[in-house]
């Protein structure tokens, strides 16, 4: 889903989810542009962009199309497809596909690809899928912040996420499932990091002084 800002209750455009994750650090993205880059130099810049953007590209068509799948209403992708697979069989209720999520006290919104109740698991999980190959530190933190959204609203709680991926690489489209507990551990963090999206946005207690200039005296 395009990314679209949202406006909170204080009329100020609130960060999602993802613009949040997107603070932490990412050095293995920086080691590869830098590698790209000393190999061929701005062409090897604009091949890793064009890579980017089509993983991006691809990965919104597949939340699209499992998205179908699970309506019944279109056929999919093969990542997509396998995606839906694996993770079917295991799930006893749809609760919500594509919950958008606000959280209100500390101003930030998202939206989650599912919340999920598994078969062989009591209490609801909040999923998410991903068209990667390794796991990455952000994805915990990304499932408690859709869960701290959750559970400000609702009464069934969610402490525990699944992050289903792929590897768009991969022709075999070997899905792995990496089931994270405990998910209010990371909340502090994610609070930290809005609190860092508001100072880098010059929001709140970070805004800029405003400079007033003085009055001029009548007749000067």
């Amino acid at each position: 889903m395009p990314h679209q800002d949202y406006v909170g209750s204080d009329g100020q455009v609130w960060p999602s989810v993802t613009q949040l994750t997107r603070l932490l650090p990412q050095g293995w993205l920086w080691a590869w542009y830098k590698h790209s880059v000393e190999k061929d130099g701005w062409a090897g810049w604009c091949a890793n962009k064009k890579k980017s953007e089509d993983g991006m590209a691809l990965g919104t068509q597949v939340h699209s199309e499992i998205e179908g799948l699970i309506k019944g209403e279109q056929e999919a992708c093969n990542e997509a497809q396998a995606l839906y697979d694996h993770v079917e069989p295991c799930i006893e209720e749809w609760v919500e596909i594509e919950p958008h999520l606000i959280c209100n006290e500390h101003k930030f919104a998202g939206t989650a690809d599912a919340i999920v109740e598994q078969s062989n698991s009591s209490g609801l999980w909040v999923l998410d899928w991903k068209t990667s190959f390794s796991k990455d530190d952000a994805h915990p933190i990304q499932l408690a912040a859709y869960a701290m959204a959750w559970n400000e609203s609702r009464e069934d709680k969610i402490d525990k996420g699944l992050i289903v991926r792929v590897d768009k690489k991969d022709d075999l489209c070997n899905v792995k499932v990496d089931e994270y507990l405990d998910l209010h551990k990371y909340f502090p963090i994610v609070i930290a990091l809005r609190a860092i999206w508001g100072y880098t946005e010059h929001e709140g207690v970070f805004a800029k002084p405003v400079k007033i200039a003085k009055a001029k005296k009548a007749g000067v």
